[in-house]
């Protein structure tokens, strides 16, 4: 009877552990793209211009082969707007992305609430965006990077 306990209470414990690793806030998801903190990330983005070679991107801090990487059908399933009338205000370029033939995809980068898309067309960034990131942060950063 004690060792039936004594298995049970040790098998709670391992299923409590478990889940409470799997519940932990974004730690492993803000490290796969490499950032630790989003003002890592927003330094980065604020070194990437529109035409930069996905080449350079390491020189601005971003690791592509840690990044997530859409397709075109993977941004039309996640950022597409659902109405004309919100398709009609997107940036040229991603509607671009969205309607044109040549072929588009996107780089996500993470770093605890902050995400930015790179969108890449013919091997450059061709239209950028940052997100989850407060105002002051963001031009602090700008700041540090242009030093």
């Amino acid at each position: 009877m004690f060792r039936t306990l004594v298995f049970f209470v040790g098998f709670v414990m391992l299923l409590g552990a478990g889940v409470g690793v799997a519940a932990w806030p974004s730690a492993t998801r803000a490290s796969a793209s490499g950032f630790s903190s989003d003002e890592m990330l927003v330094r980065a983005y604020a070194r990437v211009d529109t035409g930069m070679p996905v080449s350079q991107l390491a020189a601005a801090g971003f690791d592509p082969a840690k990044a997530e990487r859409l397709s075109r059908l993977g941004l039309m399933e996640r950022y597409m707007p659902k109405d004309s009338a919100q398709f009609d205000n997107l940036d040229p370029a991603v509607q671009d992305c969205y309607v044109g033939r040549s072929d588009c995809s996107a780089y996500i980068f993470t770093a605890m609430g902050a995400e930015a898309v790179l969108l890449v067309k013919g091997g450059r960034v061709t239209w950028k965006a940052i997100s989850g990131v407060a105002v002051a942060k963001m031009r602090r950063a700008q700041r540090m990077a242009r030093q």
